[in-house]
């Protein structure tokens, strides 16, 4: 599609993006803001489970990833033992590009990170213009590069240069996600936490 390639270039050149995602991902309900720039970003996130609440903040600073949450938190998005996540909960814990849990952390803290995760795998079609937040928007359907039974809407402004401003994604089975996009372009000012301390394996469950 014409329409996604130009939308999905004009994206990855901008200098930053907000993004606010509020996925169903079985039993749990996850909300996530992300203030992603070209090298650096910031995220927190909220987990809702079986009743109880987890929280965590990433930040990407200078190449290094840093992490802070609760232990709910820290168990449920980073991967700890209980053990591990109640005794750093409250600590920023610094986790650079040689472990393996750098790169599923910062996934999607980057501009770039961000507009790869809104590709769409062929065909893709056009659908019925909406409009959102007060703006007329055109909307693509297609499917989720490579998750099988997952279907995505997508929808990029009709006037101006053409950005994603919400992508719907649904499935496998009952999970979804709405992830609207915003503030393309804005400066994105991360500070390095302090007193950080560096991530061990033994905290981390074996898979």
């Amino acid at each position: 599609s014409r329409l996604l390639t130009e939308a999905l270039s004009a994206a990855e050149r901008q200098a930053s993006v907000r993004w606010v995602s509020r996925v169903k991902l079985n039993s749990a309900l996850v909300t996530i803001v992300t203030d992603a720039g070209r090298a650096n970003g910031t995220q927190t996130a909220t987990v809702s489970y079986d009743g109880q609440l987890g929280h965590l903040t990433v930040e990407l600073v200078n190449g290094t990833a840093y992490i802070r949450g609760d232990a709910a938190g820290l168990v449920w998005l980073e991967n700890f033992t209980l053990d591990a996540a109640s005794a750093e909960a409250g600590r920023w814990i610094a986790i650079t590009p040689t472990e393996a849990l750098f790169r599923p952390t910062t996934a999607d803290l980057t501009v770039v990170s961000t507009v790869a995760e809104l590709q769409m795998k062929s065909p893709v079609s056009s659908i019925s213009a909406v409009t959102i937040r007060g703006q007329r928007d055109l909307g693509l359907v297609g499917k989720v590069g490579d998750v099988p039974g997952a279907s995505e809407k997508l929808y990029v402004t009709s006037t101006g240069t053409m950005l994603p401003v919400e992508a719907i994604q649904e499935g496998p089975g009952t999970n979804s996600s709405v992830v609207q996009l915003s503030s393309w372009g804005e400066r994105v000012t991360v500070p390095a936490p302090e007193n950080a301390i560096a991530l061990e394996v033994a905290w981390l469950q074996k898979s």
